[in-house]
């Protein structure tokens, strides 16, 4: 493993032209899935997608003590059994090891009370380094207790078999240290090891929930990500997979935090299906999903589905409208180390009146941003909050049709923001009067971007690209998207930054 690690994680990066461009079917839709077709489980390949040429295997030879307490697997007689996928990626902690890590402890120590931790300690290495260097240490000490005692997850080691006798590839991708996966791979023993062709921890340098972890995993198995499925037990798992253009299965369990709250998934965070056990996962994919699939009568909209909002990030980050940094969490690396780190942090961006769209803001934030969610709503900030993200709450706007929504200052300093964002499901713009549009002039440096995606049921589309041009913004794109349901602007402040 130590060696094996390693060359993975100091694989050559991928441009941002590799990220997945407009996907086939609307993330908005509702997403049936009551089908006895395995095809409609699987999250629409990306357009944009190259499929990679076939390459050789990847396996590297381990060198890692066998355990007792793991059966030796069957002959590698070829099953006459094919599966759905051509790839499955798994988490490792919760999912095929019995979840032993003290994370009530760890948010005591690390004073996060909720949120994911590492978009959190992101958000503070910028004003307290010292702070997340030791909420880091902390989180080493309690990892490495947990390794020590860690247990495989029943039916872990017959699934791999199943899934190496028929072909398919396995990868596995984990937020835990190369030290924690080695005590993982010596208790399954070699053979179970070598399964995994790929494996990324958090030294490298894309960390779930950013997708290009998984499109990383799939040019290296050379599988478009429609062919893999990615199993996790967090919300975090399913959130990465959905994005990726993955179909993606829910360990269930209340994620990897034990005694963590049940709660609805928000769009973009639900699985395509969800198992109890691998045992369970195991016998679904023996049976090709052949008879209707139960969802234990929970409503199956957005199943599977990506976030809200991938195909407009895409065209932002392909376009250079906004400019994402090297690994996922730059500022937290450098701080503390154990994550890669990076000169350049990536745009700041605020996701103007986050209302019904926090998955967005979640999105932006896991693709290498430094992002801000503004609402004036509670409930909204509340979500954002939760999921760790940085926020800003905004006045509550006025019932005057003449008065601002933004009013001026409302968005901090002058120029923070190199781009901001408005995305909505709503008509309802944050934009009624000139003032609106100088608040946000104010808010950005010169160069800095300004972009819109919202519907167009009234037919805006030239009213607001006037009205851009009017305040002195350059207006790059001023385009119909969805089948012409959408309004999708994007336009910069003139001026080198």
């Amino acid at each position: 493993l130590h060696h094996r690690v390693p060359q993975v994680t100091q694989a050559p990066a991928m441009s941002a032209a590799a990220l997945p461009g407009s996907l086939d079917s609307s993330c908005r839709q509702q997403w049936s899935l009551r089908s006895a077709a395995m095809p409609a489980l699987r999250a629409p390949m990306p357009r944009a997608w190259p499929r990679p040429k076939a390459q050789g295997s990847r396996r590297a030879s381990l060198v890692v003590r066998s355990s007792p307490a793991v059966a030796a697997g069957p002959a590698k007689d070829s099953l006459n059994c094919e599966i759905p996928f051509k790839g499955v990626v798994f988490d490792m902690d919760g999912t095929l090891t019995v979840s032993n890590i003290d994370f009530v402890r760890m948010r005591d120590v690390t004073n996060i009370p909720e949120g994911d931790l590492f978009t959190v300690l992101e958000r503070w290495a910028e004003r307290d380094p010292s702070k997340v260097k030791k909420a880091m240490d902390d989180i080493l000490e309690l990892e490495a207790d947990a390794a020590a005692t860690i247990e495989a997850m029943p039916g872990l080691v017959p699934l791999l078999f199943f899934l190496r006798d028929t072909g398919c590839r396995v990868a596995l991708v984990t937020r835990n240290t190369p030290p924690s996966v080695e005590k993982f791979f010596e208790l399954i023993g070699e053979e179970a090891a070598s399964v995994f062709e790929v494996v990324l921890t958090r030294h490298f340098q894309y960390v779930k929930p950013d997708r290009r972890c998984l499109l990383h995993i799939a040019d290296e198995l050379g599988l478009p990500p429609a062919d893999m499925l990615m199993v996790g037990d967090s919300l975090e798992d399913v959130e990465c997979g959905n994005a990726a253009g993955t179909s993606t299965c829910l360990i269930r369990g209340g994620g990897n935090e034990p005694g963590a709250k049940e709660s609805l998934a928000p769009l973009g965070a639900i699985a395509s299906f969800s198992v109890g056990s691998l045992a369970e996962l195991q016998g679904r994919l023996e049976a090709e999903f052949c008879q209707v699939v139960e969802w234990e009568d929970e409503p199956t909209k957005g199943r599977g589905a990506p976030p809200p909002g991938v195909p407009f990030v895409d065209a932002l980050i392909q376009s250079g409208a906004v400019k994402c940094a090297s690994c996922s969490y730059p500022r937290l690396g450098g701080a503390a180390g154990g994550l890669q780190a990076s000169t350049f942090e990536g745009h700041n961006v605020l996701h103007l009146c986050c209302k019904g769209a926090v998955g967005f803001s979640k999105l932006l934030a896991s693709s290498g941003l430094q992002v801000t969610a503004s609402e004036s709503c509670e409930a909204s900030l509340r979500d954002a909050g939760r999921r760790g993200l940085h926020t800003l709450e905004l006045p509550q706007p006025s019932t005057s049709e003449n008065s601002p929504v933004l009013p001026k200052g409302c968005l901090g300093a002058a120029g923070v923001y190199d781009a901001i964002i408005v995305f909505s499901n709503e008509e309802q713009l944050p934009m009624r009067c000139e003032a609106d549009y100088d608040e946000i002039w104010r808010a950005l440096p010169l160069g800095g971007t300004f972009a819109i995606e919202c519907p167009d049921a009234t037919g805006r589309q030239e009213e607001l690209a006037a009205a851009l041009a009017a305040r002195g913004f350059h207006v790059e794109t001023a385009e119909l998207v969805e089948d012409g349901k959408f309004i999708r602007l994007v336009a910069n402040k003139p001026g080198m930054h």
